[in-house]
């Protein structure tokens, strides 16, 4: 498991923001932003920051002594009951102001900062390997189970607003529940899975760009970037695919959506077929059918954490087959 906090200065994404960063320096920023989802954000995040809190700006053109003649205009102050003060006491008074204005500003800043969630801390990137997945906890309660090969970044700390990751691969979450603060998962085709408190399972493919959601609690809203295609909205049991512009909706098909991370695969009455492409997917290996008429045959039973040897040696005993190893794939047959 690797986690890192991001490693670019802020000052150089604020100078690439306007446009007034050096050749070297905007290649640095580009690279940056290629190496994880986490970074976008960051940057967004900045630019949000950035665009609201221009005001900072205009701190040395604030103008006390018009200001104060405008205040005392309004209030209906009168000449006779203004008493003259000296050089000293307006200098004071001068600054004093110059102080309370730049607080203000800098409280707002910190406000801007706090709900845009760029003051939050620092954004966490986990990457999995092939051989490890990587279990962890969120600030907020939420419980997050990342499969292998993939990449999930969060912030150090939610802001006031919403509680925002992203995902690139596959995690299982079990979301604390806040219903002042939707949780939202942001994948690679541009799909949002927003829920308020639930236990559900999230896969994003590259090829094609898909987003899958099977969900065991509760409730979630898949949600498409493009407004046409809209959104759908999953319960207990019930999955959610987004691909290629198509948003659809039905009952969970797949029984093991999640045995990558229980170790558990039932199978009832299921044909050979489906079995052996489970048990592919689950021991990462390649499991082929040497009869095609094999395929037919129809299995129920329970595998729970077992080894992969195992799980062959039973399959040999129940279905009366036999199997070969060779080059890393396995073989399954029948001997005439």
């Amino acid at each position: 498991m690797k986690e890192e906090k991001g490693n670019i200065n802020d000052q150089i994404l604020l100078n690439y923001l306007k446009g007034d960063v050096s050749v070297e320096d905007g290649a640095m920023v580009e690279s940056w932003l290629n190496k994880g989802s986490g970074n976008k954000s960051r940057l967004d995040q900045l630019a949000k920051t950035w665009k609201h809190s221009e005001s900072v700006a205009d701190f040395e053109s604030i103008e006390v002594e018009k200001d104060w003649v405008k205040v005392k205009a309004r209030m209906n102050f009168k000449n006779k009951s203004i008493q003259p003060v000296s050089d000293k006491t307006r200098s004071l008074f001068y600054s004093v102001s110059r102080i309370a204005a730049l607080l203000i500003v800098l409280i707002g800043v910190s406000y801007v900062l706090y709900n845009y969630g760029f003051g939050g801390g620092s954004e966490m990137i986990i990457n999995t390997t092939l051989q490890n997945k990587a279990d962890l906890v969120l600030t907020d309660g939420t419980k997050v189970f990342l499969n292998k090969s993939s990449e999930f970044s969060y912030p150090e700390k939610f802001n006031k607003r919403t509680r925002e990751v992203h995902l690139k691969g596959e995690a299982f979450f079990e979301v604390a529940r806040n219903e002042k603060l939707p949780f939202i998962i942001n994948t690679p085709n541009g799909a949002k899975v927003q829920v308020l408190g639930t236990a559900f399972n999230v896969n994003t493919i590259d090829e094609p760009a898909t987003t899958i959601v099977h969900v065991s609690e509760g409730k979630v809203a898949l949600i498409s970037s493009d407004k046409e295609i809209g959104k759908t909205v999953l319960v207990k049991d019930e999955m959610g695919v987004l691909s290629l512009n198509n948003l659809t909706k039905s009952s969970i098909s797949q029984p093991n959506y999640s045995s990558w991370r229980t170790g558990i695969l039932t199978f009832s009455n299921a044909t050979i077929e489906d079995v052996i492409a489970d048990l592919s997917k689950f021991y990462d290996t390649t499991i082929l059918l040497k009869n095609n008429n094999l395929k037919y045959n129809k299995l129920t039973t329970l595998i729970n954490n077992q080894t992969l040897d195992d799980v062959l040696e039973e399959l040999k005993l129940v279905l009366n087959i036999n199997y070969s190893s060779t080059d890393g794939s396995i073989l399954i047959f029948k001997d005439d």
